[in-house]
């Protein structure tokens, strides 16, 4: 077969558990079919929708350039004619069986019906939330879960991608000072950020009846290229669930755990440590919940533990200072920042962590770094929501503590060190983690499938 990968960002530049995902299965795909992939770069040196024909590991990759220079509308943030143009040419030359889109953002929603009108089979893997919410994970502007669109509620979170009048570009900075508090505990201080958000939204902006317009225009356009996938694949239950909820027939869509490459994995064992080692893996932004963690620890009575971040800041608007605020909140010398890591040091970095802690306070899907703390025979303790929770059996392997909650993290970290042999009955109790191999063999009957018309079933 001749297969497309389409992503919104890919390895090197950007690894994130969506774009190792799609090159583990790109990889695996390409040993017995010719595979290519097209994913997004903003690099302002370069031809603005320039069309670049590269490799990456021996793996045909072709990069469209999308800086948003040219941006001047909220349907610019999702949909861009000049990227379908750069599409249909990469499909002319590629001539795929099977299109597999992974994500969209900075790309275009169009892309989907561009490979339709040639008939083209698509299938689509929904990593997050970005087709039902602009901003991707389903959390406000203020850090708090949203159980679904509104468009009331969608115009406060979106208000940044609206034209401002001259009104609002005189507020904007002190929305954006507002929001930096965003993250600490004081409830009035998160009532303050939602009443500035909705004075932003009701005074500086288009008129609101136009942004509601725009916000239902959005909707419609989703669900109608929705319409036209083949099949999509939701690597966990919860995610499945809410598409279904938002439209998305049932037998149109596949739960398939994700795969994973396993090789460097095998055989590892635990260095040697005086100290229990708790650890964190992954990217420093406030939706993943580092601050949690951080104060969780802080309240830990003195004991022989540790905590190690592992990970880089990337940036998250309203929330510039967030690797500032995750340093002041640190009151005890146990807690280190290790600095941004590269995916192949994984493995050896779990070789140095007892227990991994996901502090989320988004839903998740199914996050990367619990199945390889699972490859690694490494407990997890995570946040009770969303694909977290499908992940992780209370008290199996591993245990949950109420999201958000830095105090009952705490009771949760306190009971691994007072219960020293349930790191060792948590971890036995660790089952098998699907392999890449087993993924792509799965993958390769579904576009069987879909190339056959079998789809929905």
């Amino acid at each position: 077969m001749r297969i497309a990968q389409v992503i919104h960002v890919f390895l090197p530049q950007s690894t994130g558990g969506s774009e190792i995902y799609t090159y583990g299965l790109s990889q695996e795909l390409a040993k017995r079919h010719a595979v290519s992939v097209f994913y997004r770069i903003g690099d302002p040196q370069l031809e603005e929708y320039a069309l670049i024909t590269d490799t990456y590991n021996g793996l045909p990759v072709v990069k469209v350039n999308n800086t948003f220079k040219g941006c001047d509308s909220f349907r610019g943030c999702y949909r861009n004619d000049l990227i379908d143009s750069r599409f249909d040419e990469f499909l002319d030359r590629v001539r795929p069986d099977v299109v597999h889109f992974h994500h969209l953002t900075c790309l275009s929603t169009n892309l989907i019906r561009v490979a339709k009108t040639r008939n083209i089979p698509v299938v689509f893997t929904l990593h997050d939330f970005w087709l039902i919410c602009q901003r991707g994970q389903l959390v406000t502007t203020d850090l708090t879960l949203c159980h679904g669109p509104r468009p009331l509620e969608c115009l406060r979170c979106l208000a940044a991608q609206f034209p401002l009048n001259a009104r609002g570009h005189k507020a904007a900075p002190f929305h954006r000072q507002a929001q930096t508090v965003i993250g600490k505990e004081s409830s009035k201080l998160k009532t303050l950020v939602r009443r500035l958000s909705g004075l932003r939204t009701t005074l500086f902006l288009m008129t609101q009846r136009q942004a509601l317009d725009q916000i239902n225009e959005r909707w419609r356009h989703v669900t109608e290229v929705c319409g036209l996938v083949d099949l999509f694949i939701a690597p966990s239950r919860f995610l499945r669930d809410r598409f279904i909820e938002q439209g998305i027939p049932s037998g149109k869509i596949l739960f398939s755990k994700y795969g994973h490459q396993d090789s460097r994995f095998a055989g590892l064992a635990k260095r040697p440590s005086d100290r229990l080692r708790f650890g964190y893996l992954g990217t420093l932004i406030p939706t993943k919940g580092v601050h949690v963690l951080v104060e969780a620890f802080n309240r830990m009575a003195p004991a022989e533990a540790e905590l190690n971040i592992y990970g880089h800041s990337v940036p998250y608007g309203g929330f510039e200072d967030y690797p500032d605020l995750l340093q002041g909140l640190v009151r005890d010398p146990r807690i280190r920042f290790m600095g941004g890591y590269q995916h192949g040091d994984v493995a050896g970095i779990l070789t140095e962590i007892d227990v991994l802690v996901v502090p989320s306070i988004w839903y998740e899907n199914s996050p990367l770094t619990i199945h390889e703390a699972f490859l690694a025979k490494t407990p997890v303790i995570a946040s009770d929501i969303g694909g977290m929770a499908e992940l992780i059996q209370d008290g199996v392997n591993g245990l949950l503590f109420r999201t958000g909650n830095a105090g009952d993290l705490c009771r949760q970290m306190e009971r691994i060190i007072r219960q020293p042999d349930l790191i060792g009955k948590l971890s036995a109790n660790i089952g098998p983690v699907k392999t890449m191999e087993e993924d792509a063999l799965e993958i390769e009957d579904i576009y069987e499938d879909v190339i056959a018309g079998s789809y929905p079933r």
